[in-house]
């Protein structure tokens, strides 16, 4: 069940499954080691990753969403997702 965006701060923790064209940096498990990592491979062009974990807070995704845009990783998509129980 999905908390609704009014119940949610953006101080809270929250898990997202986010997808980019292309492969993360080697680095990318040093910083954010408590993401799972899996690469998609597709029948043309690069390959997209998916990477599902838990920040923080909305800080933290930002954090994150910068670190993507500075490796120059393309982001596909982004979703809250909730944890598996």
């Amino acid at each position: 069940m999905r908390t609704p965006s009014a119940a949610r701060h953006q101080s809270d923790p929250a898990v997202y499954c986010i997808h980019t064209s292309g492969r993360f940096p080697d680095a990318f498990s040093e910083l954010y080691g408590g993401f799972t990592v899996e690469v998609i491979p597709t029948s043309a062009g690069p390959v997209v990753t998916e990477m599902t974990g838990a920040l923080a807070d909305q800080t933290a995704l930002l954090s994150l969403l910068q670190y993507l845009d500075d490796t120059g990783l393309v982001l596909l998509s982004m979703e809250h997702v909730d944890p598996v129980p």
